[in-house]
């Protein structure tokens, strides 16, 4: 395993994460092999949409925003979450919103992750 992201839909509370595990490589929906140096933010959220979770609130990936957050700002907030919004994502959590076609590890390096923090707020854009 290469990284491992603890993920929150926009509107539930952290005990509704979701962990996502990435490896060396990944198999993306058309069959092709993808190496971790080259996974993509889309990359990574076509990963989340195969959850049925994820499904049930975002219609699409091209529907979908991902945001950066910083784990303690995230731990700091946790009785307000729920009721967030994505200005509140921005602006409480120091949220940065995640480009698709840039590598994931533009934004996350393993070591320097910590696996008990929420990293990523996934935002239904529909």
């Amino acid at each position: 395993m290469m990284l491992s992201l603890n993920c929150l839909i926009l509107g539930q509370a952290s005990k509704k994460s979701l962990t996502e595990n990435i490896g060396e490589t990944y198999e993306d929906d058309s069959g092709v092999v993808i190496e971790f140096s080259k996974f993509t933010v889309c990359n990574f959220k076509e990963k989340l949409f195969r959850r049925e979770e994820v499904k049930v609130i975002v219609q699409n990936t091209g529907k979908m925003d991902l945001w950066k957050v910083d784990g303690k700002k995230v731990n700091e907030e946790e009785n307000n979450l729920k009721e967030f919004t994505e200005s509140d994502i921005k602006d409480k959590l120091g949220g940065e919103k995640m480009i698709p076609q840039f590598p994931l590890e533009d934004y996350f390096k393993a070591k320097e992750t910590n696996i008990r923090d929420i990293h990523v707020f996934i935002v239904s854009t529909s």
